[in-house]
């Protein structure tokens, strides 16, 4: 018992309590637990413990279909403007193409972007600090 704790301390919890006993009952002694464990290939390693593999090619699936849905959001972002008539205020703000919707600061209230053709009061200044240099809209 206190083997197998030094030993899932020497690997730092990535092997169960379980799972190192039943190393030591396979080969019997801690120092062949060790070097198998550290100069086995992993898929051995896991064969000898029970671990099941097919996490990995559900985990890839998993994360081809979120990198796919990232791709639909981040298509791609623009500025727009956007007016509130009951505070008599306008705001430009940079949104995702697929939703141009944005949130009036004082009412708290949800806005369509102006239409392009109507916008107005856009500008750009670049900063000449030689540390700055960014360009502001």
């Amino acid at each position: 018992e206190s083997l197998a704790r030094r030993i899932r301390e020497l690997f730092r919890g990535r092997f169960s309590q379980e799972e190192i006993i039943r190393c030591i009952r396979h080969f019997g002694d801690g120092d062949n637990v060790v070097a198998f464990l550290m100069e086995e290939q992993p898929d051995v390693v896991n064969q000898l413990l029970g671990r099941d593999t097919g996490y990995i090619e559900s985990t890839r699936a998993a994360s081809e279909n979120l990198s796919n849905k990232l791709s639909v959001v981040e298509k791609g972002s623009e500025m727009h403007q956007f007016a509130c008539e009951t505070c008599q205020r306008s705001w430009w703000k940079s949104v995702p193409c697929a939703n141009p919707v944005s949130k009036c600061y004082k009412c708290r209230m949800r806005f369509e972007p102006i239409p392009r053709d109507r916008e107005w009061g856009i500008g750009k200044f670049q900063c000449d600090n030689v540390q700055c240099r960014r360009t502001f809209r």
